[in-house]
């Protein structure tokens, strides 16, 4: 192009200008360059101006990126993911506290193996991880949702001169039948230790969409068939406490991975399925935390004194740290502390209601508020829950959600048609919360089956692996 403005240009010199060019041509000739040369001006400064971003024209929406807790972005976090979700404010955060300095605890070599009968636990890890046994307790957990996240963008003209691709490059869908999720599934699956078994299924979701393909179906299926075991102790509460502890112990490995996850794909079906596991997790720190309040080092764990002194002195001084971090928050009593845990579940389920990506499993999120409320006598809070269930059929919950409805249509129904006489044994100072009897013991029947049907797949679950409830 440009050895044919050159000559051009040398032919209007070389003769008489009005000779050889109409003036007509000419000017257009000269309104064309500039109109041109406007243009290319144009370009250059827009891609000044848009430096960094591969985009012209684009107005970004503002994402709400769901972080639970200041983690540093993931090594395999790329530019491109980076400016999809810019940083927001970050949805849980807590100072860290330092391991075993705090609560005194050395182990001499060979004492860090407690065994017997088959059964072995690794007492340097509880000792390594001894203050960060409960982070529910111990860390403070806020989310910053304030509407629901927003995926869309608006894309208009791509910059040339950019030198990284404007358009995210999404990760590729995870292929597998649903046989092969199953038998990943299955091979995660382990009676004392979560961390080390997921680690699989970690990688992979790295590297799929979070959103399409069967990564989803993965960590749904891993999260209901694997996460939430059974334990029930013998005569010797002692084999217990250790699992449960040893348990524990990874849930702040869990904590951070759902941290990075969630807030590197917030909105995603993925995402959503390791809320649910957070919320398991929660469950499972408050009945861990109970136990471990509720025994009598001397009287409860005679056999892990006899078979190592350093183990018994461990639980003994953990077990004094997290007494002292109670009466520190004032969560001395049980009552307290699993309001306290109530309230972090009541979070983490209302953002999943807040944030699914079309509606995804919300109907099991508004169960599972339900039946919290429920349990906790705020009956009132559970119906207004169980009410705006959608009747999703593919729900983990469908069909108790369906018998809920049906349960409280039908009482409100007897309600309006033969109103109860007034209940004169009820003080006037006594709160009605709108029950009769015949509704409250459908509901409780209705979750006691929800319960047994648990029960039941999860007895099945131990017996495929060789275990019992009461086996650990």
């Amino acid at each position: 192009m440009r050895h044919l403005l050159a000559d051009s240009w040398r032919s209007l010199g070389s003769a008489p200008v009005l000779g050889r060019v109409c003036p007509r041509h000419l000017g257009a000739g000269a309104t064309s360059l500039g109109l041109h040369t406007a243009v290319l001006v144009s370009l250059v400064v827009s891609s000044l101006a848009v430096a960094g971003t591969g985009v012209l024209g684009v107005t970004a929406k503002r994402t709400r990126a769901l972080v639970l807790f200041g983690a540093a972005p993931s090594a395999n976090t790329n530019a491109t993911a980076q400016n999809e979700r810019p940083s927001a404010k970050p949805l849980l955060q807590a100072g860290k506290e330092a391991g075993p300095a705090k609560v005194g605890i050395e182990l001499q070599r060979g004492e860090s193996t407690l065994a017997f009968q088959g059964f072995r636990f690794d007492l340097a890890k509880l000792a390594n991880r001894s203050t960060a046994l409960f982070p529910f307790l111990t860390r403070t957990l806020s989310f910053n949702v304030d509407e629901r996240h927003e995926k869309a963008r608006e894309r208009t003209l791509v910059n040339p001169f950019a030198t990284t691709s404007s358009i995210p490059m999404r990760e590729p869908p995870l292929v597998m039948t649903d046989a092969e999720v199953q038998h990943l599934v299955d091979e995660s699956w382990s009676r004392r230790e979560r961390w080390g078994p997921f680690q699989r299924i970690r990688a992979l979701a790295e590297m799929h969409n979070p959103d399409t393909g069967q990564m989803p179906v993965l960590l749904r299926e891993y999260v209901n068939q694997n996460v939430l075991q059974p334990y029930i102790e013998t005569r010797m509460r002692d084999l217990r406490l250790w699992t449960q502890l040893g348990l524990a112990a990874d849930h702040e490995l869990f904590l951070d991975y759902i941290a990075d996850y969630v807030s590197r794909h917030p909105g995603t079906k993925g995402s959503i399925e390791l809320l649910f596991m957070l919320d398991i997790l929660v469950q499972s720190s408050l009945d861990t935390l109970q136990v471990f309040m509720e025994i009598e080092p001397d009287r409860d764990l005679q056999w892990t004194r006899r078979m190592n002194t350093s183990a018994f002195d461990t639980i003994v001084k953990t077990r004094d740290y997290y007494l002292a971090q109670r009466k520190r928050l004032g969560l001395d009593s049980y009552r307290a502390l699993e309001r306290h845990y109530d309230q972090i579940r009541t979070q983490i389920l209302t953002t999943i209601v807040r944030t699914a990506p079309d509606n995804y499993r919300v109907d099991d999120a508004r169960y599972l508020l339900g039946e919290l409320y429920w349990r906790r006598g705020r009956h009132p809070d559970a119906r207004r829950a169980w009410s705006q269930l959608q009747g999703d059929p593919h729900g983990r919950y469908a069909a108790t959600g369906s018998a809920l409805l049906l349960a409280m249509r039908e009482a409100e129904s007897r309600r309006q048609t033969a109103p109860s006489p007034p209940d004169l044994r009820r003080r006037p100072w006594q709160k009605n919360n709108g029950d009769d009897d015949s509704d409250a013991r459908a509901i409780n029947a209705i979750l006691d089956v929800e319960y047994q049907r648990w029960v039941s797949a999860s007895q099945a679950r131990l017996r495929q692996f060789g275990y019992a409830p009461e086996a650990f």
